[in-house]
């Protein structure tokens, strides 16, 4: 991995003025969970309009729940789903990253077009998205430019203290 390489986001770093990162089982309820606790932090950290929260915590939710139903597919227990985030007040940007450490998996042939929707909607919801898969897993890179914040405590990242690989 180089520095560019969203998986290299390290969110303890003294540049980020903000910076949350959690992991869960790659579940319907660790997404939720994660899903939950980013909109907690958000709402605590990020002074976002009601439209900007829904965009930021729609967008996280479409990745997450990617990750749930595609990434572990045909495994015999569910992996791990990780999101880290960091803004950085000198651009007014929030970077969002959603990793899980299972393998892409092409979409099936769907001749309704009933699915789909997930990555042209997070496309839609951000200021720019992109996707990166390979053999350690898939990393889902969301960006907003424009975000304002307020800070309340420290500015510390938050964790929810389980190690992230």
């Amino acid at each position: 991995m180089n520095a560019t390489d969203p998986r290299a986001v390290d969110p303890t770093r003294a540049d980020s003025e903000v910076a949350f990162a959690r992991s869960s089982t790659s579940t319907p309820a660790g997404a939720s969970a994660l899903r939950t606790a980013f909109r907690d932090w958000i709402t605590r950290r990020l002074a976002s309009t009601a439209e900007q929260l829904s965009d930021l915590t729609l967008a996280v939710n479409e990745a997450l729940a990617n990750a749930v139903e595609h990434a572990y597919a045909g495994d015999a227990a569910p992996g791990t789903v990780e999101v880290h985030a960091q803004y950085e007040r000198r651009t007014a940007t929030l970077v969002v990253t959603v990793r899980d450490h299972g393998s892409w998996r092409n979409p099936s042939p769907d001749p309704l077009h009933l699915r789909g929707r997930g990555i042209p909607l997070i496309r839609a919801l951000t200021t720019d998205a992109s996707i990166q898969s390979d053999e350690t897993g898939t990393c889902v890179e969301l960006r907003w430019q424009g975000v304002s914040a307020h800070f309340e405590g420290d500015g510390r990242p938050e964790s929810n203290g389980q190690p992230i690989a």
